[in-house]
């Protein structure tokens, strides 16, 4: 069985998905101890970085080496991101939110913090949108 290198990778996202679920669902308690922990000891800065690097260098793997266009996979991705955020909100809820934009004074200060997630955003929307319309 020959796979291609968007069903490894789902392959390995799912296989991952399904794992992490059934240790929650068979170890809830210890898992969840386990997992808060592990975000006790890193710097989320650093992790940032990585995850933005690894998804946009991914990213650009599948667009290069599969017959997606940029629209094709910025729509296949689009309900992925709404159930992530809609979770994400869910986690952090209404109060909290809140508490955490007044840190921001101003559009520059978020920027400072999140300038590399805005560049990847605007460069994937402006080269879909190239790819559409030119």
């Amino acid at each position: 069985m020959d796979l291609t290198t968007n069903q490894i990778i789902a392959a390995v996202v799912s296989s991952i998905v399904i794992l992490k679920m059934i240790i929650m669902f068979f170890l809830p308690n210890t898992s969840f101890k386990k997992f808060l922990s592990i975000y006790d000891n890193i710097n989320i800065n650093i992790v940032y970085y990585i995850y933005s690097i690894i998804g946009s260098l991914v990213f650009y793997y599948i667009y290069s080496s599969s017959n997606f266009s940029l629209s094709d996979m910025l729509a296949i991705s689009f309900p992925i991101l709404l159930i992530v955020g809609g979770a994400m909100l869910k986690m952090i809820g209404n109060e909290k939110t809140s508490k955490i934009f007044n840190k921001y004074d101003n559009f520059n200060n978020l920027f400072k913090d999140l300038w590399l997630y805005i560049l990847l955003w605007i460069m994937v929307a402006i080269m879909t949108l190239k790819e559409i319309f030119f």
